[in-house]
């Protein structure tokens, strides 16, 4: 459900359904529940792995960072579901059947994914 400048009516409800375990998307940026203990926050770029560099990537997450901040400045019951728990980031290309993560931010460590290989 994608609550970017959603009413508030609706801004709620995706957070209810975000806190019984659905994805929500604000910004073009996915926040999901991974595992009960674990908040998965993925990023898409348009560039495809063999142009995409690390820097890209990292700027990717650290964008997915401020959207999740503003998520939990803007909602309190999003603020306190989503503190409990660990926040790992990716950052994906949707090839148009699927998606590959190209880098992650595991436990505050940038690991690159890619093998830019076409």
């Amino acid at each position: 459900m994608n609550i970017t400048d959603a009413p508030q009516d609706r801004f709620s409800l995706g957070i209810e359904r975000f806190i019984a375990g659905h994805l929500i998307t604000c910004h073009s940026v996915n926040f999901y529940k991974r595992t009960p203990s674990t908040l998965q926050v993925d990023s898409f770029t348009e560039w495809p792995p063999e142009q995409t560099t690390e820097s890209h990537v990292m700027s990717q997450i650290a964008r997915s960072k401020a959207v999740l901040e503003d998520l939990m400045k803007k909602s309190a019951v999003f603020r306190d579901a989503a503190g409990q728990l660990k926040h790992d980031f990716a950052c994906c290309y949707d090839y148009g059947m699927g998606s590959i993560t190209l880098g992650n931010e595991i436990n505050g460590r940038f690991q690159w994914v890619s093998s830019r290989e076409s």
